[in-house]
Order: structure tokens, then sequence, then C-alpha cells
């Protein structure tokens, strides 16, 4: 009698063999899937703290280099991590429902990333009508709150991805330290990533590179 696959399986076989060509050999699928996963929240980890480099790098450009804005810039950003894992966390969804999320939220990042460049001149554009020449008590506030709103969307839905992701772990005896510690190494290299793509590709190609990075996630965990 022919082995058991789980349904979807093929799918899982088909990105395996694509992405990860040394493990075709393995004896089963799950005994693929916490390495797959593991190397999708690495990723995701990459792309959080590359985002949050360059966009900090972005805002520094349209409204001035300043210790308000960077820690606008940080506090925006915490505040939607923090939002988002408590929202993620109240939610009651199977592993397979919580991958699909988690995909749709890489994808969500990823696309609200490549609009960023485009929008944010009309907000600076927008601020030096609303506020300029008013005072520098009013510019700080006007900065702070446009950071708020650029910012805290997006580190929301990053926020909700790690309950999400954990969910999608349980079933394959994955712990909370090894998810974090997986999220925190691709963090690490996503900070000093942008050291490399600023000076080669500028801060608009390199969103628009990790953006392109983050769609690729968000397929993988789509195909899981």
């Amino acid at each position: 009698m022919p082995p058991h696959r789980s349904p979807g399986s093929g799918h899982i076989d088909a990105v395996t063999a694509l992405i990860f060509p040394f493990l075709i050999s393995a004896d089963s699928v799950n005994r693929r899937l916490p390495v797959i996963l593991l190397s999708l929240y690495v990723g995701t980890g990459v792309t959080a703290l590359a985002y949050e480099v360059l966009w900090t790098r972005m805002l520094s450009l349209l409204f001035g280099i300043s210790i308000f804005g960077v820690v606008f810039t940080v506090t925006a950003f915490m505040i939607g991590l923090g939002a988002g894992s408590l929202l993620g966390a109240h939610r009651k969804l199977s592993a397979s429902r919580a991958m699909s999320w988690l995909a749709l939220l890489e994808a969500g990042i990823a696309v609200y990333a490549v609009l960023m460049p485009v929008y944010m001149p009309w907000l600076d554009q927008w601020l030096v009508f609303a506020v300029g020449g008013t005072g520098l008590f009013a510019w700080y506030t006007a900065e702070g709150l446009a950071v708020s709103l650029v910012l805290m969307l997006p580190a929301t839905a990053m926020g909700m991805a790690f309950p999400f992701a954990l969910r999608a772990a349980k079933p394959l005896h994955l712990k909370l330290g090894s998810m974090y510690g997986a999220n925190a190494l691709g963090g690490a290299f996503g900070a000093a990533l942008p050291l490399l793509l600023l000076p080669w590709l500028g801060w608009k190609m390199s969103v628009w590179l990790v953006a392109g990075f983050g769609g690729f996630l968000a397929c993988l965990a789509y195909w899981l």
C-alpha cells in the first residue's frame, strides 16, 4: 500500500523542490515542514527590520533628521507591533487558517511598502501646506501624527503575524523559543541589510526589493 500523503502535500513538495532542494530526500512532508516554517519566519524577521530601517531613512529625508523623528518612528512601530500581537492572539484560528492569514498579512505589508514611496511626497507636501511656518511645536506634533499614521498600520500587521505563526507552528511541535529565535536572527540580518542596499540602490529601490522578498514569503506561506 502506498504511503498516506496529506491533502495539499503536492503543493508543498513542489515548493520544497524549488526552494529547498536539499530536503528532497526527506522521508515525509511532515519532517520538512518545521524547517520550511522556521525558514519562512527567519524571512519575516528580515523584512520587518529592513522595513523599519528603510522607512526611518525615508521619513528622515522627508521630515528632516531629528531625535523627535526617530522617537516617533520607533514608538509608532512598537505600538503597532504590540497592538497587532494582542489582536492576533484573540483570534481563534486553525493552523491552516492561521497560515493563510500570515500569507495575507505579508502580502498586504509588501503592497503597502511598494506604494509608500509614491504617496509619501504627497503627505510631505500636505504637512508643509498645513503647518508650515506655524512653529516648531506644531511641526513636531504634525510629524508625530504623520509617522503614526504611516507606520502603525503595517506594524500592526507585523504584530498580528507573530501569534498566527505560532498557531501554524503548534501542530509541528515547534517551540516558542525556536520561533522567536528564528525571527530575531532574521531581524538582525534585516537591520544590517539596508547598509548594503542603500549605497547600491537608493532607498526607493531598496524598499521595493525588500517588498519583493516579502511577496515571495507571502506566496510561500500561501502554498503551505
